[in-house]
């Protein structure tokens, strides 16, 4: 017998509850959906999980982009990320004294 969990890459569990989630879309995912119980109150009803596990794969509920950050997650290096937040942050401040017409000092 195959494990759901490993049919089933995005699905998670919770012991406390016991329900199942959809991990990507917990943590990146939107919970006003009809597939809410996803993400908001946990799948119980494990008579039906098969079928409802092919009714998400077979709509593509999980969002693409909850995905796409979920596969991203812990494969980029902060230090580009902080050096890029630095970056706009600058950009974005020489755009707002440049609007004001206001000197600044150069960083």
């Amino acid at each position: 017998k195959i494990d759901m969990y490993e049919k089933t890459d995005w699905l998670c569990g919770c012991t406390f509850n016991n329900s199942l989630y959809c991990f990507p879309c917990l943590l990146f995912g939107d919970e006003a959906s009809e597939y809410s119980e996803w993400t908001k109150n946990g799948v119980t009803d494990l008579v039906h999980l098969s079928e409802k596990i092919r009714n998400i794969n077979r709509q593509r509920y999980i969002p693409i982009s909850a995905k796409l950050k979920f596969n991203l997650l812990g494969k980029q290096d902060i230090r580009q990320q902080l050096n890029s937040a630095y970056r706009l942050s600058i950009e974005k401040r020489n755009r707002k004294y440049k609007r004001t017409g206001m000197f600044y000092p150069k960083l």
